[in-house]
């Protein structure tokens, strides 16, 4: 199963090639950009840098840390924390040391590069007007702005506030790496100097977004993100690491596929006897609302319920168990009663794992 952010990039790659690329990009891979257009842009992502400190500051005020001590930090034994809510403030205290030396970078640097970073500001509130922004900048603050916890009672209530902070990263990182990339290929004779903003970009700008710390500090995220969704799921896992686990049994012993059998045969009697009881417990019920009254619109008893629990479902689950009950019957009428005691030992390291695996698998209510 992909990770979470492995399933939210693949989810709309049209719209994630439009948000890295565009004719500001391709002029900066080109070396063409003016110093003013790219002034207004530095000077809009200033501003952008005040609305993520400010949404950094909402979601560490509602961030649930761990109410018992994990390791001392700076200490020898200490180890990483463990919990996602720690690594995600550690994250964020990061975040917010790198942007504020961002800011610093980006003045000292448009200063040496004679670029402009002046925005019109309204004399009354000290402030830039809204018309004066770009309006992806109106979005990320409105973006930044609506930074809250998910709803109540909901796992991970920061889950929303973090793929905002992974999402504009990884769209920054990919960004400038296909800048970076252009850049390579494009191989002119004429060096940075030549460009049109004197080499800001080429020499400064595209290095630090692009450069491997920051790679890893975006993939940071996106881990501590997708290992917390993981958490949420003990079931699923567990039937990762079961199929993930799938191999022949013990060298040399008798049927080397007895314990792969054994699970996805496991698997499927469970899933039949499960949804068995479901049907039968409807039909037992008598409701007189028919499924429409349902709260999934009858989703289950109309399609889901006849599909998991009809005739050729239950014919197929019994074949596999025939197939493995028929080997092992061959196995003791060759070699003694004794091997049965044997293959059913290794089957039942199995059977308890797909048990675990099922009954960790049904979503709370």
């Amino acid at each position: 199963m992909a990770s979470l952010t492995a399933s939210l990039l693949a989810s709309s790659p049209e719209a994630f090639t439009a948000a890295t690329t565009g004719p500001f990009l391709t002029s900066a891979a080109a070396g063409t950009t003016p110093r003013e257009t790219l002034g207004l842009w530095l000077a809009n992502d200033r501003l952008y840098i005040h609305a993520y400190i400010r949404a950094t500051g909402k979601l560490l005020a509602f961030l649930p840390l761990p109410t018992l001590p994990g390791p001392t930090p700076g200490t020898v034994s200490s180890a990483p924390p463990t919990d996602p809510e720690t690594k995600l403030l550690d994250w964020l205290v990061a975040a917010l040391a790198n942007v504020r030396r961002e800011e610093a970078f980006f003045l000292a640097t448009a200063e040496r590069f004679a670029i402009p970073l002046d925005l019109p500001v309204d004399p009354t509130t000290g402030t830039v007007p809204v018309a004066a922004k770009l309006p992806g900048l109106r979005r990320w603050e409105a973006l930044f702005d609506a930074v809250a916890p998910g709803p109540a009672g909901a796992p991970l209530p920061w889950l929303e506030a973090a793929v905002v902070f992974w999402g504009t990263e990884v769209c920054y990182l990919d960004a400038w790496t296909r800048v970076r990339d252009a850049v390579a290929a494009a191989r002119g004779p004429a060096g940075p100097d030549a460009d049109a903003d004197g080499g800001a970009l080429r020499r400064e700008f595209i290095p630090n977004w692009t450069n491997d710390e920051f790679r890893r500090f975006v993939h940071q995220l996106g881990s501590i993100i997708d290992e917390a969704v993981a958490e949420q799921l003990p079931g699923l896992r567990r039937w990762e690491a079961l199929f993930d686990a799938v191999a022949p049994g013990p060298a040399g012993a008798p049927l080397p596929w007895l314990e792969a059998a054994v699970v996805f045969w496991g698997t499927e009697i469970c899933y039949l006897d499960a949804w068995t009881r479901v049907r039968d417990a409807v039909a037992a019920a008598r409701r007189p609302a028919g499924p429409d009254a349902d709260a999934d619109g009858g989703a289950l008893r109309r399609e889901f319920i006849p599909n998991w629990t009809n005739d050729e479902f239950r014919r197929f689950v019994h074949q596999l168990g025939s197939i493995i009950d028929e080997a092992v019957a061959e196995q003791v009428r060759c070699h003694g009663a004794a091997v049965r005691d044997q293959l059913l030992e290794r089957a039942l390291g199995q059977w308890r794992e797909v048990l675990l695996a099922e009954e960790s698998f049904w979503p709370a209510m």
